[in-house]
């Protein structure tokens, strides 16, 4: 018994945690304290700031944690290349990444949810933005992604850093293992290798947020690279 309560207690506290971090940053959607770009948020969601991405009830078949939303499978993304490169991204990216670019993807509205808050199923109702792509000059700084002009109906991930590659494909000028906190994601580089979205507050010399660690003198690159 007492164990069980010790356990429920840091379930509690961890979760705490996590969303005292998403409420009133840049991931909290409601706009309920002023955390977010989307000037009100959305009526209808009961200034819940979970419920973007996660759900108890009625979740995406297969994905976790909980997630509330669709995964952008459908369209097709172009990913970074070079010829100097030793691993090569996947086509389209694995599943952790993909929860990301469900929002950022610059495509996927923000209010399509899979379970809306509240009893019943009613869509919410959009007060400002629906996609991070209609924030006009803002979105480029939170955009990873956008359509692609020359490939019309794909995601364009060119100019981003690549991911859902496999460490073990890394040439030369690479650590043997990245540095923690930067991690590896089932032995890929992911999103979640560098940032955390959960993290809301700033890095007190950085100023960085949703980062797994301050990034002063590209700390976060040498985590990986050795040149």
């Amino acid at each position: 018994m007492i164990v069980a309560t010790l356990v429920s207690l840091t379930v509690v506290l961890l979760f705490s945690i996590s969303y005292a971090g998403v409420v009133g940053s840049k991931h909290d959607l409601t706009g309920a304290t002023g955390g977010s770009n989307f000037s009100g948020g959305f009526i209808g969601d009961n200034n819940e700031p979970c419920v973007y991405c996660h759900t108890p009830h009625g979740a995406a078949a297969g994905v976790q944690p909980l997630w509330n939303r669709n995964l952008n499978t459908a369209n097709g993304f172009t990913v970074y290349n070079s010829t100097t490169m030793d691993s090569t991204p996947a086509a389209t990216p694995s599943q952790i990444s993909l929860l990301c670019l469900s929002c950022h993807d610059g495509v996927s509205a923000i209010n399509a949810l899979i379970n809306t808050p509240g009893p019943g199923s009613a869509p919410l109702v959009v007060v400002g933005a629906s996609r991070i792509g209609d924030l006009g000059s803002l979105a480029k700084f939170v955009n990873i992604g956008d359509e692609d002009p020359l490939a019309p109906g794909q995601v364009n991930l060119s100019n981003d850093h690549p991911v859902s590659m496999a460490w073990a494909n890394r040439g030369l000028g690479f650590l043997a293992n990245p540095t923690a906190p930067v991690k590896l994601v089932n032995g890929m580089v992911e999103c979640t290798s560098c940032h955390d979205v959960h993290n809301g507050t700033p890095f007190t010399v950085g100023g960085l947020q949703f980062m797994i660690r301050d990034n002063t003198a590209s700390a976060i690159c040498t985590s990986c690279h050795t040149k």
